[in-house]
């Protein structure tokens, strides 16, 4: 039977007659003997089965246990947008265990690897793969500190003024003297006593254990800082509010929005990061 005397016998009946007479003229022939009818059933039935098992089919849950870092364009006219209100980084935080850090860069969806925005994306891609390098492999030789980073260290040791600024923005930004406590490893937060501390021995309000750190980056390119650091505090004459001086410190617990009081201080702090890291910070 040719192809046209197919689709005329279709045009001209249905298909369970179609498929009788195609039965009648295989046994006039002589040719296999199959039940067209009865393949026609089991071919619907496995469609009917695949159909149903595709429907049904749900895929494995995927889980990823370290951190994850998601870098976020400025510009989101061309981002990729979801039916619902959620946002896309809220999505992929879901699917790992150890936090999502939210990275803000500067352009769209597209310009953000362009120039001049290429310059920093990719410092800021930089310095969260040599954070994450220096933990996984912290048998890494680190390179000799300058006198510069000498300096930066012994200033931090010794306490520099700063606002820290509240985990979700609810509260004033507290300010105490930040010191770098170089044996333990750690950064504390000590009370001044502008803050009514009557005692002669300042008080640790906040220690940040730099063991547990993941990355240190400018808080006007890290989200938790864009979104939290909005209230303003005067002490003395040092005042709050000024997200270009906000380091944000990134641990696996929470992120802590530094904000020093002079552009100097700030300085320092990133070089004493360099130096007890060795990594090179986004510095523009």
């Amino acid at each position: 039977m040719t192809d046209d005397e197919y689709r005329h016998l279709r045009e001209e009946h249905n298909q369970d007659w179609v498929i009788n007479e195609l039965q009648r003229r295989s046994l006039e022939k002589g040719l296999a003997a199959y039940n067209l009818g009865v393949l026609r059933e089991s071919l619907l039935r496995d469609q009917s089965v695949a159909t149903r098992t595709h429907l049904e089919w749900q895929p494995a849950e995927v889980r990823y246990r370290g951190p994850l870092t998601f870098l976020k364009c400025q510009n989101t006219r061309f981002s990729p947008r979801l039916p619902s209100l959620v946002k896309t980084e809220d999505v992929w935080g879901q699917l790992v265990d150890a936090g999502t850090t939210v990275l803000v860069c500067p352009g769209d969806h597209y310009t953000m690897s362009e120039l001049p925005n290429a310059h920093v994306t990719g410092s800021v891609l930089a310095t969260a793969l040599a954070f994450n390098y220096r933990v996984l492999f912290p048998e890494l030789p680190r390179p000799t500190w300058t006198f510069s980073q000498r300096r930066a260290v012994e200033k931090l040791c010794d306490g520099v003024d700063v606002f820290l600024h509240s985990k979700r923005g609810s509260k004033g930004p507290h300010f105490g003297e930040l010191h770098f406590v170089e044996y333990d490893y750690k950064l504390e937060l000590r009370s001044k006593p502008d803050e009514g501390v009557k005692a002669v021995k300042e008080k640790t309000k906040k220690v940040i254990d730099l063991t547990d750190l993941c990355m240190v980056q400018p808080g006007r390119l890290v989200s938790n800082a864009l979104k939290h650091t909005n209230r303003k505090r005067k002490v003395g004459a040092n005042h709050s509010g000024n997200l270009g001086q906000i380091a944000s410190v990134i641990t696996s617990k929470r992120i802590y929005n530094l904000e020093f009081t002079s552009s100097s201080d700030l300085r320092t702090f990133n070089d004493m990061i360099e130096a007890v890291f060795g990594v090179a910070l986004v510095s523009k």
